[in-house]
Protein backbone atom coordinates (compact mmCIF):
# COMPACT_ATOMS: atom_id res chain seq x y z
CA UNK A 1 0.00 0.00 0.00
CA UNK A 2 1.58 3.38 -0.84
CA UNK A 3 0.60 6.61 0.50
CA UNK A 4 1.30 9.72 -0.91
CA UNK A 5 1.11 13.43 0.83
CA UNK A 6 1.57 16.44 -0.60
CA UNK A 7 2.26 19.79 2.35
CA UNK A 8 2.20 23.37 1.18
CA UNK A 9 2.80 26.77 2.82
CA UNK A 10 -0.05 29.27 2.14
CA UNK A 11 -0.18 32.58 3.88
CA UNK A 12 -3.30 33.48 5.57
CA UNK A 13 -4.88 36.82 5.84
CA UNK A 14 -2.60 37.65 9.50
CA UNK A 15 0.38 37.00 7.54
CA UNK A 16 1.41 34.01 9.32
CA UNK A 17 2.13 30.92 6.89
CA UNK A 18 0.45 27.86 7.41
CA UNK A 19 1.24 24.46 6.23
CA UNK A 20 -1.65 22.26 4.57
CA UNK A 21 -1.60 19.01 3.12
CA UNK A 22 -3.77 16.63 0.85
CA UNK A 23 -3.98 13.25 -0.33
CA UNK A 24 -3.60 13.20 -3.94
CA UNK A 25 -4.83 9.46 -4.10
CA UNK A 26 -8.43 9.78 -2.71
CA UNK A 27 -11.40 9.63 -5.06
CA UNK A 28 -13.18 12.83 -3.67
CA UNK A 29 -12.15 16.36 -4.23
CA UNK A 30 -8.63 16.85 -1.81
CA UNK A 31 -9.96 18.14 1.72
CA UNK A 32 -7.25 20.52 3.51
CA UNK A 33 -6.34 19.69 6.77
CA UNK A 34 -4.95 22.68 8.85
CA UNK A 35 -2.12 21.99 10.84
CA UNK A 36 -2.94 24.82 13.26
CA UNK A 37 -5.83 22.16 14.00
CA UNK A 38 -2.99 19.25 13.95
CA UNK A 39 -2.27 17.64 10.96
CA UNK A 40 -2.82 13.85 11.50
CA UNK A 41 -1.86 11.15 8.63
CA UNK A 42 -3.20 7.71 9.10
CA UNK A 43 -0.51 5.10 7.97
CA UNK A 44 -2.04 1.84 9.28
CA UNK A 45 -3.51 0.24 12.13
CA UNK A 46 -5.29 3.35 12.97
CA UNK A 47 -1.75 4.77 13.83
CA UNK A 48 -1.66 8.23 13.46
CA UNK A 49 0.92 11.16 14.18
CA UNK A 50 0.99 14.92 13.75
CA UNK A 51 3.54 16.86 11.88
CA UNK A 52 3.50 20.56 13.35
CA UNK A 53 1.17 23.44 13.93
CA UNK A 54 1.66 26.67 12.45
CA UNK A 55 4.88 27.23 10.35
CA UNK A 56 6.00 30.70 11.88
CA UNK A 57 8.60 32.74 9.53
CA UNK A 58 11.12 29.99 9.86
CA UNK A 59 10.59 28.09 6.54
CA UNK A 60 14.11 26.72 6.91
CA UNK A 61 13.10 25.27 10.27
CA UNK A 62 10.09 23.63 8.96
CA UNK A 63 11.76 22.02 6.59
CA UNK A 64 14.19 20.27 8.75
CA UNK A 65 11.30 19.28 10.89
CA UNK A 66 9.43 18.59 7.95
CA UNK A 67 12.45 15.99 7.20
CA UNK A 68 12.89 14.58 10.90
CA UNK A 69 9.52 13.54 11.55
CA UNK A 70 8.54 12.34 7.84
CA UNK A 71 11.09 10.00 8.06
CA UNK A 72 10.96 8.95 11.50
CA UNK A 73 7.52 7.98 10.54
CA UNK A 74 8.46 5.89 7.39
CA UNK A 75 8.07 8.65 4.79
CA UNK A 76 10.74 9.73 2.00
CA UNK A 77 10.46 13.54 1.79
CA UNK A 78 11.39 15.80 -1.21
CA UNK A 79 11.09 18.98 -1.33
CA UNK A 80 9.37 20.09 -4.62
CA UNK A 81 8.95 23.21 -4.94
CA UNK A 82 9.77 26.13 -2.53
CA UNK A 83 7.36 25.75 -0.05
CA UNK A 84 6.21 22.22 -1.45
CA UNK A 85 7.32 18.85 0.22
CA UNK A 86 6.46 15.28 -0.81
CA UNK A 87 5.64 12.65 1.85
CA UNK A 88 5.80 9.12 0.09
CA UNK A 89 5.47 6.13 2.04
CA UNK A 90 5.26 2.37 0.87
CA UNK A 91 3.69 0.04 3.31
CA UNK A 92 4.43 -3.73 2.49
CA UNK A 93 0.33 -5.65 3.02
CA UNK A 94 0.75 -8.72 6.13
CA UNK A 95 -1.21 -11.22 4.43
CA UNK A 96 -3.19 -13.48 7.07
CA UNK A 97 -1.88 -16.62 8.12
CA UNK A 98 -3.86 -19.78 9.03
CA UNK A 99 -3.28 -20.73 12.44
CA UNK A 100 -3.26 -24.10 13.07
CA UNK A 101 -5.48 -24.87 16.93
CA UNK A 102 -3.46 -25.76 19.79
CA UNK A 103 -2.89 -29.98 19.17
CA UNK A 104 -4.50 -30.14 16.41
CA UNK A 105 -2.03 -31.55 15.00
CA UNK A 106 -1.19 -34.36 17.03
CA UNK A 107 0.90 -36.16 19.76
CA UNK A 108 4.76 -36.86 19.13
CA UNK A 109 4.91 -38.07 15.39
CA UNK A 110 2.93 -36.82 12.97
CA UNK A 111 3.83 -39.29 10.00
CA UNK A 112 4.65 -42.99 9.83
CA UNK A 113 6.95 -43.95 7.34
CA UNK A 114 7.80 -41.02 5.58
CA UNK A 115 6.87 -37.20 4.81
CA UNK A 116 3.87 -37.24 4.12
CA UNK A 117 2.18 -40.54 5.44
CA UNK A 118 0.19 -38.48 7.78
CA UNK A 119 -1.74 -39.61 10.94
CA UNK A 120 -5.74 -39.23 10.30
CA UNK A 121 -5.47 -36.50 13.06
CA UNK A 122 -2.38 -34.34 11.20
CA UNK A 123 -4.26 -35.15 7.78
CA UNK A 124 -7.42 -33.22 8.98
CA UNK A 125 -5.53 -30.85 10.16
CA UNK A 126 -3.47 -30.12 7.02
CA UNK A 127 -7.14 -30.46 5.53
CA UNK A 128 -8.31 -27.43 7.86
CA UNK A 129 -5.32 -25.40 6.59
CA UNK A 130 -5.86 -25.81 2.98
CA UNK A 131 -9.31 -25.54 3.08
CA UNK A 132 -8.96 -21.81 5.04
CA UNK A 133 -7.27 -20.42 1.49
CA UNK A 134 -4.72 -18.86 3.73
CA UNK A 135 -0.88 -19.19 4.27
CA UNK A 136 0.23 -21.50 7.18
CA UNK A 137 3.36 -23.32 8.59
CA UNK A 138 3.75 -26.35 10.10
CA UNK A 139 5.93 -26.85 13.04
CA UNK A 140 8.47 -29.95 11.95
CA UNK A 141 6.46 -33.03 12.14
CA UNK A 142 8.09 -35.92 13.62
CA UNK A 143 8.06 -39.29 12.04
CA UNK A 144 7.36 -42.93 13.95
CA UNK A 145 9.74 -45.11 11.87
CA UNK A 146 12.31 -43.21 9.81
CA UNK A 147 14.54 -40.48 11.18
CA UNK A 148 13.74 -37.46 9.59
CA UNK A 149 11.22 -34.74 10.21
CA UNK A 150 9.17 -32.66 7.36
CA UNK A 151 7.82 -29.01 7.36
CA UNK A 152 5.04 -27.42 5.23
CA UNK A 153 4.09 -24.45 4.28
CA UNK A 154 1.94 -22.36 2.19
CA UNK A 155 2.73 -18.81 1.12
CA UNK A 156 1.25 -17.36 -1.97
CA UNK A 157 -0.20 -20.03 -3.95
CA UNK A 158 3.06 -21.90 -3.72
CA UNK A 159 3.36 -25.35 -1.03
CA UNK A 160 7.04 -25.95 -0.18
CA UNK A 161 7.65 -29.26 1.85
CA UNK A 162 11.29 -29.09 3.75
CA UNK A 163 12.88 -32.58 5.07
CA UNK A 164 15.58 -33.11 7.23
CA UNK A 165 16.98 -36.54 7.65
CA UNK A 166 19.88 -38.36 9.50
CA UNK A 167 21.53 -41.41 10.37
CA UNK A 168 23.09 -43.80 13.01
CA UNK A 169 26.09 -41.97 12.46
CA UNK A 170 24.67 -38.16 13.50
CA UNK A 171 24.99 -37.60 9.50
CA UNK A 172 22.17 -34.82 8.57
CA UNK A 173 20.71 -33.88 5.25
CA UNK A 174 17.97 -31.37 4.04
CA UNK A 175 16.11 -31.03 0.99
CA UNK A 176 12.82 -29.56 -0.22
CA UNK A 177 10.59 -29.45 -3.22
CA UNK A 178 7.16 -27.31 -3.89
CA UNK A 179 4.15 -27.19 -6.13
CA UNK A 180 1.76 -24.52 -6.88
CA UNK A 181 -2.25 -24.50 -5.81
CA UNK A 182 -5.25 -22.68 -7.13
CA UNK A 183 -8.85 -21.67 -5.81
CA UNK A 184 -9.60 -24.70 -8.37
CA UNK A 185 -7.13 -27.26 -6.49
CA UNK A 186 -9.22 -30.00 -5.20
CA UNK A 187 -8.04 -31.73 -1.06
CA UNK A 188 -7.36 -34.70 -3.37
CA UNK A 189 -5.27 -32.82 -5.94
CA UNK A 190 -3.42 -31.25 -3.14
CA UNK A 191 -2.69 -34.26 -0.78
CA UNK A 192 -1.92 -36.20 -4.23
CA UNK A 193 0.89 -33.15 -4.79
CA UNK A 194 1.84 -32.68 -1.31
CA UNK A 195 3.05 -36.54 -1.55
CA UNK A 196 5.27 -36.39 -4.41
CA UNK A 197 6.93 -32.84 -3.54
CA UNK A 198 7.19 -34.64 -0.13
CA UNK A 199 8.65 -37.72 -1.93
CA UNK A 200 11.44 -35.56 -4.10
CA UNK A 201 12.15 -33.76 -1.02
CA UNK A 202 13.20 -36.71 0.93
CA UNK A 203 15.56 -38.10 -1.80
CA UNK A 204 16.82 -34.78 -1.90
CA UNK A 205 17.50 -34.80 1.80
CA UNK A 206 18.74 -38.28 1.48
CA UNK A 207 21.45 -37.61 -1.35
CA UNK A 208 22.61 -34.51 0.64
CA UNK A 209 23.14 -36.58 3.61
CA UNK A 210 25.26 -39.11 1.52
CA UNK A 211 27.21 -35.97 0.32
CA UNK A 212 27.81 -35.52 3.69
CA UNK A 213 28.84 -38.98 5.14
CA UNK A 214 31.86 -39.57 7.30
CA UNK A 215 32.09 -43.59 6.21
CA UNK A 216 31.10 -45.73 3.69
CA UNK A 217 28.96 -49.14 5.01
CA UNK A 218 28.59 -52.72 4.01
CA UNK A 219 26.64 -55.47 4.58
CA UNK A 220 28.46 -59.00 4.30
CA UNK A 221 26.76 -62.30 4.07
CA UNK A 222 27.20 -65.62 1.89
CA UNK A 223 25.83 -66.53 -1.03
CA UNK A 224 22.75 -68.47 -1.19
CA UNK A 225 21.84 -70.89 -4.00
CA UNK A 226 19.24 -68.37 -5.44
CA UNK A 227 21.91 -65.71 -5.42
CA UNK A 228 20.99 -63.36 -2.42
CA UNK A 229 23.22 -62.69 0.17
CA UNK A 230 21.63 -62.49 3.88
CA UNK A 231 23.62 -60.18 6.50
CA UNK A 232 25.83 -61.60 9.08
CA UNK A 233 28.17 -58.53 9.63
CA UNK A 234 29.08 -55.45 8.73
CA UNK A 235 32.11 -53.54 7.90
CA UNK A 236 32.72 -49.72 8.14
CA UNK A 237 34.92 -47.10 6.30
CA UNK A 238 37.09 -44.31 7.49
CA UNK A 239 36.50 -41.41 5.25
CA UNK A 240 36.84 -38.22 7.22
CA UNK A 241 39.62 -39.22 9.62
CA UNK A 242 37.84 -39.75 12.99
CA UNK A 243 38.98 -41.44 15.90
CA UNK A 244 35.61 -42.91 16.05
CA UNK A 245 32.25 -43.28 14.10
CA UNK A 246 30.07 -40.24 14.67
CA UNK A 247 26.81 -40.88 16.90
CA UNK A 248 25.74 -43.97 19.25
CA UNK A 249 25.32 -47.28 17.14
CA UNK A 250 29.01 -47.91 16.31
CA UNK A 251 32.26 -47.79 18.24
CA UNK A 252 35.03 -48.92 16.14
CA UNK A 253 35.71 -48.61 12.11
CA UNK A 254 36.28 -52.16 10.43
CA UNK A 255 34.70 -54.91 10.96
CA UNK A 256 31.64 -54.78 13.50
CA UNK A 257 30.07 -58.23 15.31
CA UNK A 258 33.76 -59.26 16.94
CA UNK A 259 34.50 -60.27 20.40
CA UNK A 260 37.15 -57.77 20.95
CA UNK A 261 36.54 -54.34 20.42
CA UNK A 262 39.60 -53.04 21.30
CA UNK A 263 41.58 -55.80 18.77
CA UNK A 264 41.77 -54.16 15.01
CA UNK A 265 42.47 -57.07 13.38
CA UNK A 266 39.78 -59.04 14.88
CA UNK A 267 37.21 -60.55 12.23
CA UNK A 268 33.69 -61.50 13.02
CA UNK A 269 33.46 -65.10 13.97
CA UNK A 270 30.76 -65.72 11.35
CA UNK A 271 33.06 -65.07 8.28
CA UNK A 272 36.40 -67.12 7.40
CA UNK A 273 39.68 -64.44 8.17
CA UNK A 274 41.02 -65.15 4.95
CA UNK A 275 37.57 -64.49 3.10
CA UNK A 276 37.28 -61.27 5.62
CA UNK A 277 40.76 -59.90 4.24
CA UNK A 278 40.66 -60.31 0.88
CA UNK A 279 37.01 -58.55 1.25
CA UNK A 280 38.42 -55.93 3.58
CA UNK A 281 41.27 -55.40 0.67
CA UNK A 282 38.72 -55.30 -2.33
CA UNK A 283 36.86 -52.54 -0.03
CA UNK A 284 39.40 -50.41 0.79
CA UNK A 285 41.05 -50.30 -2.37
CA UNK A 286 38.50 -48.63 -4.56
CA UNK A 287 35.12 -48.68 -2.22
CA UNK A 288 33.15 -50.68 -5.04
CA UNK A 289 29.11 -51.18 -4.51
CA UNK A 290 29.63 -54.91 -4.66
CA UNK A 291 32.48 -57.04 -3.24
CA UNK A 292 32.80 -60.96 -3.63
CA UNK A 293 34.92 -63.89 -2.77
CA UNK A 294 35.16 -66.82 -1.15
CA UNK A 295 30.99 -67.24 -1.44
CA UNK A 296 30.38 -64.08 0.78
CA UNK A 297 29.32 -60.95 -0.76
CA UNK A 298 29.60 -57.36 0.83
CA UNK A 299 27.46 -54.85 -0.17
CA UNK A 300 27.66 -50.97 -0.06
CA UNK A 301 24.96 -49.62 2.14
CA UNK A 302 22.52 -46.71 0.01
Amino acid sequence: MKTTIYLYIEEQIDDSLYAFCYFPQRKATPARLSFAESLKLPVRDGEVFALGLPVGNDLEAFGARINRIGEAKGFTVKKTKPTTWKLTQTVKSERESYVFPQGSLGGYDQTKWGPTDFYDQTREALAQAFASGLDFETPWLSCKKEILSSQITRSKGIVSVTVSVSDDFDTNGTGDASFRVTKSTTEKQFFDRLEKAGDAAWNAANEDRQGNQSYLGYSVGPVDKDGNSPWVCTYIINLMGFDTPPGDNYHRWGWQEVEDDEDPTATPDDIPKEVAAELERQINEDFPQVAEFGGFRARQWK
